[in-house]
This record gives C-alpha cells, structure tokens and sequence, in this order.
C-alpha cells in the first residue's frame, strides 16, 4: 500500500486496464488517481509519483530499512551501514527502483 502511496503511476494507479482489486484507496492508490482513471487521464496532476531525489523517497526508503535492520534483528552494523546506502540510491532513482528485479534488498549478507 505505502508503494502504490508513493509511486501510483509506477503502480498503475491511474491505469484503467490494471488490476482494479489493487487501483483502490484501501490499497494505496490516491482518490486523485482515481478521478484521473474516470476523466480518461485528461488532468493526471492529481495522480503522480514521488519525485526522485526527494527528502520524502529518501524518507520513506531509511524508514523502510530501519524496518527491515529492526524486524530481521541485524545487528551487524557494516550492513546496516550497506542497507542504508541502498536506501539512499533507491530514493535517487525514484520509483523506478521498484521495478528494477536486479536491486535486491535482501538481508542475507
């Protein structure tokens, strides 16, 4: 949901041929996608992503890490260190970096 919040053009959001079960608001995608979906995307400034390079990508992303370091207990902290640089590459490439399948989080060293 936090996802489809942020990146709902990435998402599909504003897409009327993706998955409707997912282009709702209890799963992520804003009203303004929505009205943007039912208009024929004539006025699509009310359904866009986060801007690369934002304070808040880069924001949602050190959350998002803090999460993972915090839930999987990583307690060795070069990784943490590495999980955060990630972070912060991720929040450069904006949304993009959510489908791009060669950038792996994973937690395993």
């Amino acid at each position: 949901r936090l996802l489809r919040l942020i990146c709902p053009v990435a998402c599909d959001c504003h897409n009327p041929l993706s998955n409707p079960l997912y282009r709702t608001t209890r799963h992520g995608c804003s009203g303004g996608c929505s009205k943007a979906r039912s208009v024929g995307l004539k006025n699509q400034s009310a359904c866009v992503d986060v801007l690369p390079g934002s304070d808040v990508l880069l924001q949602f992303w050190l959350d998002y890490i803090d999460d993972i370091i915090v839930s999987d207990g990583i307690d060795d902290t070069s990784r943490a260190r590495e999980l955060r640089a990630e972070a912060e590459n991720r929040s450069r490439l904006g949304c993009s970096a959510f489908r791009d399948p060669i950038i792996d989080l994973s937690t395993e060293s």
